[in-house]
């Protein structure tokens, strides 16, 4: 029994210490975001409450890895690029930068189809709207999610990944580059256009039409960290130069109950208006209509 309470206040004070590094990270960013802000922005009390969201998630996660814990440490630890490369080492400079890249590349590949999925199959964009709903999106929106999106994306993204690159291909820096930097980055309430390096990686424009209301953005920009999967599977929508489209799912208001969120998200929400038109750009293929809204 004493063990017992022990890991469960180890678990919760490592949930407690994650929580408080998301919350610097989500400051750090909304210092640029008063600074040169993309849209409304939802203030500290937003942001206090995508953090809650978080907490309970991660809360939940640990639950449910009493089952999926071990269906991860039967996995195959070198994964397949530890068989067919075995001697590879992080030697130099070099390489912890191309250990973290292919990691990048291969988890995007997974998350590509492991969020289009989640949008296009309705009762997985049942968890995944919670991530959506978000009207005043910014750096914190990267870590609202409920309890099944979380599970979905292990199951469908991180597994797949763990097979491929296994548990020692990405270095402690990369792990926090991709996804302590550049998840939240890429949603970040930023007006910031990268013009021909939106070519090459995703930032906050381009993730923001991905987030927007009408459905001239739905299921548009899936992909995390590179768009060439969007190019290459037809998704890929290349923003506008002054294009900062509204956030949110159309229609609907989000629950304020976090607990209902993260474990009910499937519960009904309150109606809102929304536009549902926004500018074209020339060449682009028209947008198709889904069970979401992107």
């Amino acid at each position: 029994m004493q063990n017992l309470v022990k890991h469960i206040a180890d678990t919760l004070l490592g949930i407690g210490q994650l929580v408080l590094i998301a919350g610097a990270v989500v400051s750090l960013f909304g210092l640029f975001e008063l600074w040169r802000a993309a849209g409304r922005g939802g203030g500290i009390r937003h942001r206090a409450y995508n953090l809650l969201i978080f907490g309970l998630n991660f809360t939940g996660m640990a639950i449910v890895g009493l089952v999926l814990d071990p269906l991860e440490a039967k996995l195959p630890n070198h994964g397949l690029i530890g068989w067919l490369f075995p001697d590879w080492k992080h030697e130099g400079w070099h390489g912890p930068l191309l250990a973290t890249l292919v990691y990048a590349l291969v988890y995007d590949f997974f998350h590509y189809w492991a969020h289009r999925a989640q949008h296009e199959i309705p009762v997985l964009w049942l968890f995944h709207r919670v991530h959506h709903d978000d009207a005043a999106m910014d750096a914190s929106t990267s870590v609202r999610h409920s309890l099944g999106a979380g599970v979905a994306g292990t199951l469908l993204a991180h597994f797949p990944t763990y097979l491929v690159c296994g548990g020692g291909l990405l270095p402690y820096a990369g792990s926090v580059a991709l996804f302590w930097v550049w998840f939240f980055f890429s949603h970040a309430n930023l007006r910031l256009h990268l013009g021909w390096l939106g070519w090459l990686i995703v930032g906050p424009q381009q993730h923001r039409i991905h987030h927007g209301v009408s459905v001239a953005y739905h299921n548009r920009n899936y992909a995390q960290f590179f768009p060439i999967y969007d190019w290459l599977f037809g998704t890929l929508r290349q923003p506008l130069p002054d294009e900062w489209p509204e956030t949110g799912v159309a229609g609907e208001q989000p629950s304020t109950n976090p607990l209902r969120q993260v474990f009910m998200p499937w519960r009904s929400r309150p109606q809102r208006a929304d536009a549902t038109t926004a500018p074209t750009p020339s060449g682009a293929p028209p947008a198709s209509e889904g069970a979401s809204s992107s």
